[in-house]
């Protein structure tokens, strides 16, 4: 199925903060110190609050978060090759998503799987978000 399917695009619980920078649609976030907004991770593998639903075009701007559910991330396919099944977890300080990479003992912070494959930077791919955090071990 491809990505843009209605059935993917089914968010269940989204919260409600502001951006502290300009932030893209479909991208990895993270709540900043003061707890009424919202930012990029700082660095890969970063622990991950939720999924942009829409742009935030300015500071201040209202952004939705999912939290939970399926919806769509924009991933870097490219970095490390994703397939469905697979975990998900913050690739950089832009809030892509990647493949967990690693060795045996690789523990990363994840915050979904993916329902769909992805071979190219900048893919929008359906993954199923966790309630929580979870370590990821190869």
């Amino acid at each position: 199925m491809a990505a843009n399917t209605p059935e993917f695009n089914l968010p269940t619980l989204i919260v409600s903060r502001r951006a502290t920078e300009v932030l893209a649609a479909y991208r990895c976030v993270i709540i900043s110190t003061d707890t009424d907004y919202c930012e990029y991770p700082a660095s890969q593998y970063d622990y991950v609050f939720g999924i942009t639903r829409f742009a935030a075009a300015t500071i201040g701007d209202p952004v939705d978060i999912i939290i939970q559910g399926v919806c769509l991330v924009q991933v870097d396919g490219n970095a490390v090759t994703i397939t469905a099944g697979l975990s998900l977890c913050n690739h950089d300080a832009l809030g892509y998503g990647q493949a967990v990479a690693g060795g045996a003992a690789a523990r990363r912070e994840c915050f979904g799987k993916a329902l769909a494959g992805s071979t190219a930077d900048g893919d929008l791919i359906p993954v199923i978000l966790s309630a929580h955090s979870q370590y990821y071990a190869s």
